[in-house]
C-alpha cells in the first residue's frame, strides 16, 4: 500500500499549482467509528505525504467529523449531498488557505461541504465510473 500511495501523492503534488497560497494541508476525516473499523484514513496518509513535498504544515485539529456517514459510493448526487449535510465540524482557521485532501470523489459533495464556504483549495483522486 505505500507504494501506491507514494504514487498518489506525487500525483497531486503535481496538481498543486505553486502560484496558489495554501497555508496548511487538512485531509476529510474519518468517523471515530470507521477509523477503528478501517484501522487507517487513507486521505490522511496522502495528505501527510503531500504535505511534506510542498512544505506546508499537516493539520489534523482544523477539521472534524461530527458524525458518521454512510459510504458515498452507491448514493446519486442528492442522496450524496443529504449524507454528508452537518457531518463536519471546522474550527476557524483565521484567514488561512486551506489545502482540503479527499481520497476519491465523484461529485465533490464531501469537499464541498467540509470547506463550508473557506478559503479551501480541493484535491482529490477522481474515481470514474
Amino acid at each position: 500500500m505505500t507504494a501506491l500511495l507514494d504514487l498518489l501523492s506525487s500525483a497531486l503534488v503535481s496538481e498543486v499549482q505553486p502560484s496558489r497560497q495554501q497555508d496548511v494541508v487538512v485531509p476529510i476525516p474519518f468517523s471515530a467509528a470507521r477509523q477503528r473499523r478501517r484501522g487507517f484514513n487513507q486521505g490522511e496518509l496522502m495528505a501527510e505525504r503531500l504535505a511534506a513535498a510542498v512544505g506546508r504544515p499537516l493539520r489534523l485539529d482544523l477539521l472534524e467529523s461530527a458524525r458518521e456517514t454512510e459510504v458515498q459510493a452507491p448514493l446519486d448526487a442528492e442522496q450524496r449531498q443529504q449524507n454528508v449535510s452537518g457531518a463536519f465540524s471546522a474550527r476557524a482557521v483565521g484567514g488561512l488557505w486551506v489545502l482540503l485532501v479527499d481520497d476519491v470523489t465523484m461529485t465533490g459533495t464531501t469537499l464541498n461541504e467540509a470547506a463550508g464556504g473557506a478559503h479551501v483549495f480541493g484535491l482529490e483522486i477522481p474515481r470514474e465510473d
